[in-house]
């Protein structure tokens, strides 16, 4: 025997809930009650909250209004799913229902159940619907003090997708295929949710489909729950639930009768589908979809050139017998996740390419035309690629890459003297992604890696106080030039900055060269001139750094003693190298064909250390006085 569904946990308040909000627009009114912007006093934020009046109090009245309740109260966060914060019920006092429902109000311009526009259409102005539910929750005040609500807190989204449709038919928004991908996507994957918990939503359309946040931030979810039914897995394809629910337009055939399943939400599905594709009219949508399911006129339905195989799956979901179309959701999961796109955008300025990173999808490219781009951009996503069109396409502003497999290409970052202070051009904070031909200037720092198998080739990086700051592995750098950096030319940091490969490096009026903690690492080609002032080293290879390998370098300028090149750490090889000098305070290191210029320092503690084919004005041993508490430690003295 199938367990019952959980009921839903209505939280008794005293006072009532209306109180710890203030509502500040309508966004919308349904048949029992209104939708509210507010500002929740406890949490201190803004939310949608919906206040639900009940014209009867009866069992079965009050049993079909707690079905949204019921169903969403329970249910785990989706991204794709507006969220449900609380549910309470309450008694509400005349007070009560003037603090939810103001004399004074304005419609809200989130859209958020798209009921403004609606409302015009049946011919009820914003202010009669508003008012009339007022009215009749007065009236039902008179015979007493009371009257049963239901109040749900939800998270506050931005419009809703009809109102995104009516703007993209009367002006095409130049990202119109991403955000038609993305829309599409998003719905797949929160009706998903819903039927991997056995729910039907029962009243799918563009009005109950919302964008995250105002001016159409993506992600979309689905959201009003008010005629969802839960059905236990196995009465799934049998169920008898009550005919004529949901909109017409969008209502499956076989939701007339009494037998209605899941295929009947991937119909209503594929119709919104159709109309994200095609863009379809509002006034013409009821006429087409008639000639697509009954009149069969499969024509109408065009082939989008940039999503293969839209057109089937939108046929497949909308045949008029239930059992001839696709049945499970995860069939459509399937088919739009196989989807490959090669996707080419324009961006002509830094809002559109803050647009364009907000979703993007794998295949995304994003050509930048000569010109400054302001702001603080990041990507998440995959195989991603931006590429600068001429020599003068100029990034101000922070850049994070989170993603993996993108390719970002002759581009120039120029902070400028407000950036230096701690703010970075560049962050790699993913992996494998591509860089080349890119120039960074006035700024902290150049370019931070904490991923790992990156590749930079074509760097310049000039007025910086850091160049470049490595915490990731197996990084590869290639053909890098750096002019007056202030502290460090490259950084690799941690222990965990290990087996990077940094071959023919530049650095000019310089403080220091390469700085290393971390073991692995091979540097080649490298060739470093030190500026005006004092302290900074050519290469320095910390205590940790194990196993470096420095090949044909030369470091110049830096004339204070050991500091051109200084080796700190065990198992290190220097080869082919000339420099002012070097100290050596470790263990099993080998310098082979280098000029240490005018010393060669080696601490006289350190064995296994081989000089081949080396030559400096004076090679010198330093006997240091090890402190006796170092040596007991050791087990070296009584």
């Amino acid at each position: 025997m199938e367990p019952k569904a959980k009921k839903a946990r209505l939280t008794s308040t005293r006072p009532t809930v209306a109180r710890y909000f203030e509502c500040v627009s309508c966004l919308g009114r349904g048949s029992f009650g209104i939708v509210m912007e507010a500002w929740a006093k406890l949490e201190r934020s803004a939310c949608a909250i919906k206040f639900i009046f009940p014209d009867k109090e009866d069992d079965e009245e009050l049993k079909k209004i707690l079905r949204e309740c019921e169903i969403t109260e329970n249910l785990k966060p989706h991204e794709n799913v507006v969220r449900i914060i609380k549910v309470s019920r309450d008694e509400y006092s005349i007070k009560d229902l003037n603090r939810v429902m103001p004399n004074k109000i304005s419609p809200s311009d989130k859209g958020y159940l798209g009921l403004k526009e609606r409302w015009t259409i049946l011919g009820v102005s914003l202010d009669e619907g508003y008012l009339g539910l007022k009215e009749r929750c007065r009236n039902k005040l008179k015979g007493s003090k009371t009257i049963l609500g239901v109040s749900i807190q939800m998270e506050l989204c931005g419009e809703d997708l009809r109102k995104w449709l009516n703007n993209e038919i009367l002006a095409p928004s130049i990202n119109l295929l991403l955000v038609q991908i993305l829309v599409i996507k998003d719905m797949v994957a929160g009706l998903a949710h819903l039927h991997k918990n056995s729910i039907l939503h029962r009243d799918f359309k563009p009005e109950n489909v919302m964008f995250a946040k105002s001016n159409f931030t993506l992600p979309v979810k689905i959201g009003d729950f008010g005629l969802c039914r839960n059905l236990r897995l196995a009465e799934s394809q049998n169920s008898t639930l009550t005919s004529r629910m949901g909109t017409v337009d969008y209502m499956a055939p076989e939701s007339y009768g009494r037998d209605y399943s899941f295929p009947a939400d991937l119909y209503s599905l594929g119709l919104v589908i159709w109309e994200v594709c095609q863009l379809l009219k509002s006034n013409e949508k009821k006429r087409l979809f008639d000639r697509l399911v009954n009149d069969k006129e499969e024509h109408l339905v065009v082939d989008h050139l940039e999503i293969q195989g839209v057109q089937q799956l939108i046929l497949d979901l909308t045949k008029r017998g239930a059992g001839d179309r696709i049945q499970s959701i995860d069939e459509v999961s399937g088919i739009v996740e196989a989807w490959t796109f090669k996707i080419n955008l324009v961006a002509r300025n830094g809002e559109e390419l803050e647009e364009f990173l907000k979703s993007p999808v794998p295949g995304l490219v994003i050509t930048l035309i000569e010109g400054m781009y302001s702001g603080k951009f990041e990507t998440r996503g995959e195989n991603v690629t931006i590429i600068g069109k001429g020599e003068q396409t100029i990034i101000k502003g922070e850049f994070y890459i989170y993603g993996t497999g993108n390719k970002i290409s002759n581009l120039k970052f120029q902070q400028g003297e407000v950036y230096k202070a701690g703010l970075c051009c560049l962050k790699v904070y993913g992996n494998k992604n591509k860089f080349h031909d890119i120039s960074l200037s006035d700024g902290s720092s150049g370019i931070v890696v904490t991923g790992h198998h990156n590749q930079f080739e074509g760097i310049n990086i000039s007025h910086m106080n850091d160049g470049m700051i490595i915490s990731g592995s197996y990084n590869e750098i290639d053909r890098v030039i750096l002019e007056t950096i202030l502290s460090r030319c490259i950084s690799l940091e941690y222990n965990n900055s290990c087996n990077n490969t940094i071959c023919n490096v530049t650095g000019n009026n310089i403080t220091s060269g390469i700085c290393s903690s971390g073991q692995g690492n091979s540097f080649k080609n490298i060739s470093f001139t030190k500026g005006n002032g004092y302290g900074g080293y050519g290469v320095l290879l910390f205590h940790d750094a194990k196993f470096n390998k420095v090949e044909n370098f030369t470091c110049t300028g830096f004339t204070e003693e050991g500091s051109a090149l200084n080796i700190s750490s065990n198992s290190c090889t220097a080869l082919h190298g000339k420099c002012d000098s070097i100290k050596i305070a470790s263990n099993d290191v080998v310098l082979e064909d280098v000029d240490g210029g005018e010393i060669i320092e080696i601490d006289n503690n350190c064995t296994g250390v081989e000089l081949r084919r080396c030559e400096a004005k004076l090679l010198r041993r330093i006997v240091r006085r090890i402190p006796k508490y170092i040596l007991q430690s050791q087990n070296l003295v009584e």
